[in-house]
C-alpha cells in the first residue's frame, strides 16, 4: 500500500452536556491507518488501508446509529478520461501529508493530500480533499481540490465530492423532501437546480440528514439511491444536460464547490431546514448579505409602473416623495441608460447626467442603486460592434441572445472574454462615481429562465475565451460571473449586489453559490394587485425559505400607493420589504405610516436580527386566497423577535396557533408594536402547547405583533 505514515495525534473529546450549556467542540483525531471527525453530534471515520480512503463510519450520535455501509467510494471525478475514487485512489495517487487547522472560532479543517505516481497517468497531479467540523453544528462540509502540475492541459468531468453509502437506517419509510423541503418523493431521487438541500428522513426512526449542494444552478447534482445505498453529491456528469466540465493549464488549480451532510432527528421533518440547516447557514456558511453589521430592510423600484419610461424630473419627484417613508434604496430600474451595452446616460432623458439625480436621493437619506444588464446587450451597441468577438455564439456559429433566443436586435456577451474586464470598470465606475448602494444585475449569462431546451444555452464558440468546447463554457460562465461578484465586493464592501434569478438561469431559483457571492436575489415579479399579489408572494418566499434564508430575496412589484397596500407591505415585510408604484401622490398619512412601521422593523433588527430566522415548522399551512397563513421571526437565543399572522378570505375571525420557537422556561410580552398595547404574557410553554389566539377582523389583513422577553 502507498501511503505516508504519521504519528498518532489525539485530541480531547468533549461532548456536550445540556444542562450546563457547555459549548460543543469539535475534533479531528488521526491515527495511523484512519482518521475521526467528531463532535458531539457526529462521527465520520475515514479509514485509510486497503486501496484507497473511504467512510466506514458515519454515525449520529444523538440516536447512536451508524448509517454508512460497506463500499463506499468516498468522491470520485473523471480527469482526463480517467476515473478516480477514494476506493482506488493509491492505484494512481500516493498518500502525502495531512494537515489539521483552526480555520475560524468554531471550526476546523482537515486537509488530506496525494500526488501523483510518477509512472501512472496521474504523474503531476495534486488532488487534496478538504474536510470542515464545526463545533455546534451536526455538519461536515466537504470540497476537493486539483492542481495541475504537469506541462499539458487537463480536464475534470463527472465530479462528486461526496460518494458514499449512506442511508438513513433503513430504505423502508425512508422519503426525500426536495424542492426547496416543500414535494415529498420516493426513492430514488435525482436532485437538481432546485434542489440546494434535500432531507433524508425515515419516518420510523424520525431521523436522517440534509444533503447539501453549493453548485451553481443548472450545474448542481444531487443522487439519492440510485444504486442500492449510495448517495453522491457534485455536478452534472457528461452526458447529462449541461454538464460540469473544467480544462486547467499547467500550474492551475480547481477548487470544488462545497457539499457538505448535516444531520437530525425529531418528529417534524420541517424542523431539519428550519433548525440545524437555518442555524448552519446563518453561522459558518459565508452567506454574503450576514458578513453585514446591517442592510437595507426597505426598497424602491421604478419598474412598476413606469418600466423604461423614466426621466430626471420623474426620479426627483419620487424621491421628493419617498422622504420621510423609511424606504432605504430607491432603484432605477430599465431606461436611464441610452443602450445595453455601452450604458451611458440617456441624454434625452437625463440630460444633467445621473449624478446630480443621486445626490438629490441621497440629500432624502436614501441611497440610489441602478440596474444593468451583466452580459445581453443591444446589438447596435458601439462595444458590441467593436468586439463582436466576444459575443456567445450557437451551434451554427451565430451571435445569440441566450436570455431569450428571438428577441430582435439583442446578443449575448461571454463572461469569459474581454466583456468581463469591460462590464467590471463600467459597473464599478458607475458605483464609485455616483456613490450607488445597490445594484441590480440582470438577464441571462450562461443559461435562460426562459428556455428549457439544453442545447439553447452556453457558447459554441471558443477563440479568445477560457473554454476550449461547448461543455465547458456552462461552468466557466458561471465561475467568471462568480469573480465578478466577488471582485465587486472587494472593490467596493458597502455595495448590495442583486444578482437576480435570469442571472442564475431558472425561474424563482436561489441557491448557496448564489448567495455566497451576491448580497440578494431578485427572486420574481408578482403584480396582481391585493389580496391575490401579496398571497403570491408570501407563497414563493414560504416555499424558498425552508433552505435559503429570507432576507436574501428581494420579490417585486407591489404598489405602494393602492387599495389594501398595507396588506402588500406587511406580506414582503416577512423578507425584506420591496415596493413599487407611483408615489407621488402619497398623503402624509401615508408616509408616516411606512416610517413607523419601517422604525420598529429596524428597532426589531437592532435587537434581535429577525431578518435572518423564518419559522413555520407545520404551525402555518400554504399561503391561499381562502385560509390563514404566517411566521415567526423570532432568535431563541435573544428571545425576542416578531409574529406575522395574515388572514386571507377565510370566514374565521379569530384562529389560535402554536408558538414552536421559544423557550419554555421564558417569559414573554406579546404586544401591538404600533400602540403598544400588550395582547398578553405568556410563558414558552403556554405559548408552545396552548398557542396564542389571533383575532383579526376584515378579511385580506395582517396583524403583525413583537415579542420579547420580560426580565
Amino acid at each position: 500500500m502507498l501511503r505516508s505514515t504519521f504519528s498518532p495525534l489525539i485530541f480531547l473529546i468533549l461532548f456536550l452536556i445540556p444542562s450546563i450549556h457547555l459549548k460543543a467542540q469539535s475534533n479531528i483525531t488521526l491515527y495511523r491507518d484512519s482518521i475521526v471527525l467528531s463532535n458531539a453530534f457526529l462521527s465520520r471515520n475515514l479509514d485509510l488501508t486497503g486501496n484507497g480512503i473511504a467512510t466506514t463510519k458515519y454515525i449520529n450520535l444523538k440516536t447512536g446509529q451508524n448509517y454508512t455501509a460497506k463500499g463506499s467510494e468516498e468522491f470520485s471525478v473523471k480527469v482526463n478520461g480517467y476515473r478516480i475514487t477514494g476506493a482506488d485512489i493509491y492505484n494512481f495517487l500516493i498518500l502525502g501529508p495531512i494537515s489539521v487547522d483552526s480555520m475560524q472560532t468554531g471550526c476546523k479543517k482537515l486537509t488530506v493530500s496525494l500526488t501523483g505516481l510518477p509512472d501512472k497517468w496521474a504523474a503531476n497531479l495534486v488532488l487534496n480533499l478538504e474536510y470542515r467540523i464545526y463545533d455546534d453544528h451536526p455538519v461536515i462540509r466537504k470540497f476537493i481540490h486539483i492542481e495541475n502540475r504537469s506541462d499539458a492541459d487537463i480536464y475534470i468531468t463527472d465530479l462528486d465530492v461526496e460518494n458514499l453509502q449512506l442511508l438513513a437506517v433503513s430504505e423502508y419509510m425512508t422519503n426525500v423532501y426536495a424542492n426547496y423541503g416543500t414535494s415529498l418523493y420516493r426513492i430514488p431521487y435525482t436532485g437538481d437546480y432546485y434542489d440546494a438541500a434535500l432531507l433524508v428522513y425515515n419516518e420510523n426512526e424520525q431521523e436522517g440528514f440534509i444533503l447539501g449542494n453549493e453548485a451553481p444552478s443548472v450545474l448542481k447534482k444531487t443522487d439519492i439511491y440510485p444504486v442500492e445505498e449510495k448517495i453522491t453529491i457534485g455536478m452534472k456528469h457528461l452526458g447529462d444536460d449541461y454538464p460540469f466540465k473544467k480544462f486547467l493549464k499547467p500550474g492551475e488549480k480547481f477548487s470544488s464547490p462545497g457539499t457538505f451532510i448535516c444531520f437530525f432527528d425529531g418528529p417534524k421533518w420541517q424542523e431539519a431546514f428550519e433548525g440545524p440547516l437555518a442555524d448552519f447557514t446563518r453561522d459558518h456558511f459565508g452567506t454574503r448579505l450576514f458578513e453585514r453589521d446591517s442592510y437595507p430592510l426597505f426598497y424602491y423600484c421604478t419598474w412598476n409602473p413606469f418600466r423604461t419610461n423614466i426621466n430626471e424630473r420623474l426620479v426627483t419627484e419620487l424621491a421628493d416623495a419617498l422622504d420621510s417613508t423609511g424606504v432605504e434604496v430607491l432603484i432605477l430600474d430599465d431606461g436611464w441608460q441610452d443602450n445595453r451595452g455601452d450604458w451611458n446616460p440617456d441624454k434625452e432623458k437625463f440630460p444633467n447626467g445621473l449624478l446630480r439625480v443621486c445626490e438629490h436621493i441621497r440629500s432624502k437619506g436614501i441611497k440610489p442603486g441602478m440596474w444593468f444588464t451583466i452580459a445581453t446587450i443591444d446589438s447596435s451597441s458601439r462595444i458590441y460592434h467593436e468586439h463582436p468577438e466576444w459575443a456567445i455564439r450557437d451551434s451554427s456559429g451565430n451571435p445569440v441572445d441566450i436570455h431569450s433566443p428571438g428577441w430582435e436586435n439583442h446578443v449575448s456577451m461571454s463572461m469569459c472574454s474581454g466583456w468581463y474586464d469591460y462590464i467590471l470598470e463600467k459597473l464599478s465606475l458607475y458605483v464609485g462615481a455616483l456613490k450607488l448602494g445597490y445594484v441590480k444585475l440582470d438577464f441571462a449569462t450562461a443559461v435562460s429562465a426562459y428556455v428549457m431546451d439544453p442545447a439553447v444555452s452556453g457558447d459554441y464558440h471558443f477563440d479568445g475565451k477560457g473554454y476550449p468546447d461547448h461543455e465547458s463554457s456552462h461552468y466557466a460562465i458561471f465561475e467568471a460571473t462568480i469573480k465578478l461578484l466577488d471582485e465587486l465586493h472587494n472593490r467596493h464592501p458597502n455595495l448590495i449586489i442583486d444578482c437576480t434569478f435570469e442571472v442564475w438561469g431558472r425561474y424563482n431559483i436561489s441557491d448557496f453559490a448564489l448567495i455566497q457571492h451576491a448580497d440578494v436575489s431578485w427572486l420574481t415579479n408578482y403584480e396582481f394587485p391585493p389580496p391575490r399579489g401579496p398571497i403570491s408572494i408570501r407563497q414563493v418566499l414560504g416555499e424558498r425559505a425552508n433552505v435559503i434564508p429570507p432576507a436574501t430575496m428581494l420579490i417585486g412589484n407591489q404598489l405602494m400607493i393602492s387599495d389594501n397596500h398595507e396588506f402588500a407591505y406587511q406580506s414582503v415585510a416577512s423578507s425584506v420589504q420591496l415596493l413599487c408604484g407611483d408615489v407621488r401622490g402619497i398623503t402624509p398619512e401615508q408616509k408616516q405610516w411606512y416610517k413607523k412601521w419601517t422604525d420598529w422593523y429596524h428597532e426589531m433588527e437592532d435587537k434581535y436580527s429577525y431578518t435572518r430566522f423564518y419559522q413555520k415548522s407545520d404551525m402555518f399551512n400554504k399561503p391561499t386566497l381562502n385560509n390563514w397563513d404566517g411566521c415567526y421571526k423570532i432568535n431563541p437565543g435573544k428571545e425576542g423577535g416578531i409574529l406575522f399572522f395574515y388572514r386571507n378570505n377565510s370566514p374565521d375571525e379569530i384562529r389560535t396557533f402554536r408558538v414552536h420557537c421559544v423557550n419554555d422556561a421564558t417569559t414573554y410580552s406579546v404586544y401591538d408594536p404600533m400602540t403598544k398595547v400588550e395582547i398578553g404574557r405568556f410563558s414558552g410553554l403556554e405559548l408552545r402547547e396552548e398557542g396564542i389566539k389571533i383575532q383579526i377582523d376584515s378579511i385580506n389583513t395582517a396583524k403583525v405583533l413583537g415579542i420579547e422577553l420580560i426580565d
